[in-house]
């Protein structure tokens, strides 16, 4: 079992082979056979209107409440080629990634194979045809959450935070920097304002492979995606509570209340190694590597006391 969800009706159970949901009483699967690969499902999530995303062997699937799709519909506007989609689908950009999104592109909206009028490999783009897109090629630094709140997906892995919006993802905790001549990339991972309280080694492996670096050669004008802040930091686990979503990273909790993010004011977790974040009624619990902090609302009470006293012997009380 690698990760659970639960919805009002019922349990859904992800595991390193699929997924099932259960009621309390039996279990059953979800969607009809063959709509998503029986492949590892690292996290699930549930959105407010009881639809369903999942991560399986990285890639990113959504079931509507009738069937399994890795794809969705977008509408083409003008000047649209499958170079400017994928541009504009990409998770981080790189030339590799979106090759790979327009070969999808080209495969999923091929004709038929007895369409005799239609060029094999040709893709026809016109204004307000629809087609579709895959939802991702692959997600980077192992996906460890799933969480869906204020209209975003967001996805939390050993490389930092990433969401989606619409259909365009975001890496939070990334900046893209535009290298210039005699740029190294050792020099990078150690400009002042980075890599602050990260791994040297562990950054360096998310850094090449969110740039899809193969060495650490780089070439003037190239752009590559640094530190920007603590989301750059591994992200365990994801949650909400009033309107505001909590992260727990690697470099204390991080929170966004739609508008701001900030730094989570938890007692002795604000920069430490943070595994986990759980909602439980009006409480939110905090585990770091050696304490559990909870936090929780003050609550309005009225108490009534009833006191007896001798007037001779408390001579200082006044009513």
């Amino acid at each position: 079992v690698t990760a659970l969800a639960e919805s009002d009706d019922y349990v859904l159970i992800a595991t390193d082979k699929g997924i099932v949901k259960t009621d309390g009483l039996e279990f059953s699967p979800l969607g009809e056979p063959g709509q998503l690969p029986e492949g590892n499902v690292s996290a699930v999530a549930f959105t407010e209107t009881e639809e369903l995303w999942a991560v399986v062997d990285e890639k990113l699937y959504h079931f509507d409440g009738l069937a399994w799709a890795g794809h969705f519909d977008y509408k083409v506007v003008i000047d649209d080629t499958p170079e400017r989609i994928a541009d504009k689908v990409a998770v981080y950009g790189t030339d590799e990634e979106k090759q790979a999104f327009i070969a999808a592109i080209k495969e999923l909206n091929a004709p038929a194979a007895d369409d005799t009028t239609a060029t094999p490999g040709e893709l026809i783009l016109e204004p307000g045809k629809t087609i579709k897109v895959p939802y991702t090629m692959s997600l980077k630094g192992n996906v460890s959450s799933l969480y869906w709140s204020l209209g975003r997906l967001w996805v939390g892995t050993g490389y930092g935070l990433v969401y989606r919006e619409g259909y365009t993802w975001n890496l939070q905790g990334y900046r893209t920097y535009t290298v210039q001549a005699g740029d190294r990339l050792s020099d990078l991972l150690s400009a002042p304002g980075t890599n602050t309280g990260l791994d040297a080694a562990a950054y360096k492996e998310a850094v090449m492979s969110i740039n899809g670096l193969t060495s650490e050669d780089l070439r003037e004008g190239q752009t590559v995606k640094i530190y920007r802040n603590p989301a750059a930091a591994p992200v365990y686990t994801i949650d909400s509570r009033h309107d505001r979503v909590y992260f727990a990273t690697g470099l204390g909790m991080l929170e966004y209340d739609g508008e701001a993010w900030s730094k989570s004011e938890v007692h002795g977790l604000e920069s430490a190694n943070v595994k986990n974040v759980n909602s439980v009624d009006d409480e939110l619990w905090f585990a770091g590597d050696r304490k559990i902090v909870y936090k929780a609302n003050s609550k309005t009470d009225i108490s009534m006391m009833y006191v007896k006293w001798l007037p001779e012997l408390a001579d200082d009380l006044y009513y």
